[in-house]
């Protein structure tokens, strides 16, 4: 019976290493949906940092054309200064005269800030954009060798199945039957006992399952969590 624990053993380090691969690729799915979700929030950073540069940018023209409505306000005004002749018309034109210069001067000081905050936007657009390119440059660097390990551990679960297949092939029928039966209840499968504790889930084994043990003749598995135990002679055959 030392000759089939090490066989599963050595079926079990064939598993081993197929769950490791699977478990590694099955993480490339979510890494990949959390690289598609971080480029989707940097298309909206880049959406929002040009969006806030076009809104200043309208703005910018829409005063630009509320100056020139002035400027050809106050042009009219300092025309109609030379041709009235009443002290009363005179007083009203220079009223709406200083109203309209008023009103020039501070278009001019909102242009001037408004030209500021484009500056600020124009510099925060080119900014994101260089970030989004330089991200998407490290996500596509980790796609591809996404993609190459992908294929790598397609071809390694090949190979370890078709290791498993002969390993489970030189495993008596009623002991492989034993290991794949503890094989669905846990994980791993076999454990080296040193004392009279199951050295997982740490219960007593019973001392008839004990001694089964060291005479190993027979599969023991512990009572508790169905583990297959072997002993010290079956480790050191092993190595």
């Amino acid at each position: 019976m030392v000759d089939e624990v090490l066989k599963l053993l050595r079926l079990q380090d064939t598993d081993s290493r197929i769950r490791e691969a699977g478990a590694e690729l099955a993480s490339f799915g979510p890494e990949r949906e959390e690289a598609e979700a971080a480029a989707a929030v940097d298309c909206a950073a880049l959406e929002a940092a040009a969006a806030a540069r076009d809104e200043r940018e309208h703005e910018h023209r829409g005063l630009e054309a509320e100056l020139q409505d002035a400027d050809r306000l106050v042009e009219k005004l300092d025309a109609q200064v030379y041709e009235v002749t009443s002290k009363q018309a005179m007083d009203a034109i220079q009223s709406e005269l200083e109203v309209g210069k008023h009103r020039k001067s501070s278009l001019e000081d909102q242009i001037l800030e408004v030209l500021e905050v484009i500056e600020g936007a124009t510099a925060a657009c080119e900014a994101a954009v260089a970030l989004e390119r330089e991200k998407s440059e490290d996500r596509s660097r980790r796609a591809e060798a996404r993609d190459a390990r992908e294929t790598a551990l397609e071809v390694e679960l090949e190979r370890l199945a078709e290791d498993r297949t002969q390993r489970s092939g030189d495993v008596e029928a009623e002991a492989l039957r034993h290991y794949e039966d503890a094989r669905r209840k846990a994980w791993p499968v076999l454990a080296q006992v040193e004392t009279k504790f199951c050295p997982v889930c740490r219960i007593v084994i019973a001392p008839q399952r004990w001694i089964e043990i060291g005479a190993a003749r027979k599969l023991v598995s512990c009572g508790s969590c169905h583990r297959i135990l072997y002993a010290e002679p079956v480790a050191s055959s092993s190595s």
